[in-house]
């Protein structure tokens, strides 16, 4: 009797943790799809194009016959050696991988401050944002490429680099017609190979000068105080923020202060570099050939 009571009270028990698992593992997934979208969604189903071949349109157009430069073919553009009417010019990005949390409080905040930007957007979350994409370049901004899947190219080969940027490319030409042609490798990470591909089709690749760190979290005030140190306030800078960071709506109210105050202008990336004649210092610095 004892034994057969010990046994139901086992099974009694296990059912309770099942539905406890259960009912736990609904909200979570469903925490997690609102917040981040369908991370897990496959990626690999064929990918049909509006129209036109996808590298021959660009926001800026790139002339094969232009001269590009020392180590142009070798180093991406961490910054702007920027004169003439571009001398007040400064560039505030932000990279948008998986979350979606904070793009509309961002975009409100670039309003208000009459700033524009670039948002560098991986396909994944293209394919789960798609109203954020379409609301970023309805309030004037612009959309770089961020890679199909954030993930290093500096693991990958040349033909898994060719994906990435091109996967990428195709759905958001899908979903707005637009051709990208800035690119921002995830976590930084590039090589020369890396470069070679960018080049080949037609994108200019986009570092930073100045990181915020804004992902780690830590507090507003820690943010602005990593750009005051870092000397960030100077025209030609590109920095780099997350729309995914609590703490970057905030900071920026300061920043935008800061940035008022010199007198700088924001602006979306295309309109700081330079689109040809240019050369990139071994530093990542864009300069401008000097003509006779």
């Amino acid at each position: 009797m004892n034994k057969k009571k010990g046994g139901r009270l086992i099974v009694l028990v296990s059912l309770v943790l099942m539905m406890i698992s259960i009912l736990t593992y609904n909200t979570i997934g469903k925490s997690v799809k609102k917040v981040y979208g369908p991370i897990l969604e496959s990626m690999d189903d064929e990918i049909q194009l509006t129209g036109g071949d996808e590298f021959t349109q660009r926001y800026l157009q790139v002339d094969d016959k232009s001269t590009f430069g020392i180590n142009a073919d070798n180093m991406p553009i961490y910054r702007v050696a920027v004169e003439g009417e571009k001398s007040r010019y400064i560039s505030l990005t932000f990279d948008s991988s998986w979350i979606d949390y904070y793009t509309i409080p961002l975009l409100d905040m670039l309003d208000r401050h009459k700033a524009k930007a670039t948002f560098f957007l991986t396909a994944f979350y293209i394919r789960a944002h798609n109203d954020s994409v379409k609301e970023i370049l309805r309030r004037g901004h612009e959309i770089g490429n961020h890679s199909k899947s954030h993930k290093k190219f500096t693991e990958f080969n040349e033909s898994s680099m060719i994906t990435e940027v091109e996967d990428c490319h195709k759905i958001l030409k899908n979903l707005t017609g637009i051709d990208m042609c800035l690119f921002r490798f995830p976590y930084g990470s590039y090589n020369s190979t890396a470069i070679k591909v960018l080049r080949e089709r037609g994108y200019y690749p986009i570092q930073w000068k100045i990181d915020s760190l804004d992902w780690k979290n830590e507090s507003a005030s820690a943010i602005i105080k990593r750009l005051k140190s870092e000397d960030a306030y100077e025209a030609g800078n590109i920095i780099l923020f997350h729309n995914g960071a609590d703490f970057t709506v905030e900071a920026l109210e300061t920043i935008f202060n800061e940035l008022e105050l010199r007198k700088l202008k924001c602006v979306k990336v295309s309109d700081l570099i330079y689109e040809k004649d240019f050369y990139i210092d071994g530093k990542g610095h864009q300069k401008k050939i000097k003509k006779n």
